[in-house]
């Protein structure tokens, strides 16, 4: 699809060029999607801000692959944000769950040594990593292993 002539690109937003339905030439595309994912209604079809964007700076998505947000935030669309990667490289990109009691992935609390744990998951194993004092040093273990497993994928926790 000619994205760039339906679309304005404007840092990370998308602005329809003319009228659409309800959609005034000018005003922003989009509206919240599944998942947290911004997201536009054209000729029927729900596609993605975030991929959009990437197609048009990059052209087509390859098939089997997936664009992620670098900094973790969903509706941060802007180009330098965007990058292709695998399936898998878009999971290791991913903070803690929303049901963790820490908030740090890959760190939970051990009540039997009354210390936390540092893992993580790659490959289908799980890597320990260490048991710690504190929260703080078992999640800087744990970003250290996981950027030297995944490099620029790792989840970096946010400051």
């Amino acid at each position: 699809m000619k994205y760039h002539e339906i679309f304005d690109y404007v840092e990370g937003k998308l602005y329809w060029k003319e009228a659409r339905g309800k959609a005034k030439a000018g005003k922003e595309a989009g509206s919240s999607g599944g998942g947290g994912y911004l997201q536009i209604c054209y000729k029927g079809r729900r596609t993605q801000i975030h991929r959009i964007v990437y197609m048009m700076h990059h052209g087509p998505i390859p098939d089997g692959m997936y664009i992620d947000h670098i900094n973790g935030d969903r509706t941060d669309n802007r180009i330098e944000n965007l990058r292709l990667c695998t399936p898998t490289q878009n999971q290791i990109n991913r903070g803690a769950p929303k049901t963790s009691k820490s908030g740090v992935k890959g760190v939970v609390w051990r009540p039997d040594r009354q210390k936390w744990n540092a893992s993580i998951r790659a490959g289908g194993k799980r890597y320990h990593v260490g048991l710690f004092d504190t929260i703080e040093k078992a999640a800087e273990a744990q970003a250290k292993r996981s950027r030297e497993l995944f490099g620029e994928f790792a989840w970096q926790q946010p400051q």
